[in-house]
């Protein structure tokens, strides 16, 4: 999201339907980034990506890598 206040509101969102939710943005990039997690199993991750997309959201699976 280019506005920290709509991604902001996005996780707030997220939270209070029981999502680990966070907001961040890497380097020079433009956008603010929500993710939920980080989850320690590949089964764990598949099964909130499944809930989120039911609740309606879109959801992509990715591995976190740490800048």
């Amino acid at each position: 999201m280019k506005h920290e206040d709509n991604a902001d509101a996005l996780a707030e969102t997220l939270r209070q339907r029981n999502f680990t939710a966070f907001v961040f943005k890497r380097g020079d990039d433009p956008f603010y980034r929500v993710a939920i997690g980080v989850y320690g199993d590949a089964d764990s991750a598949i099964r909130v990506k499944d809930d989120l997309e039911r609740q309606g959201f879109k959801a992509i699976l990715r591995r976190w890598i740490p800048e």
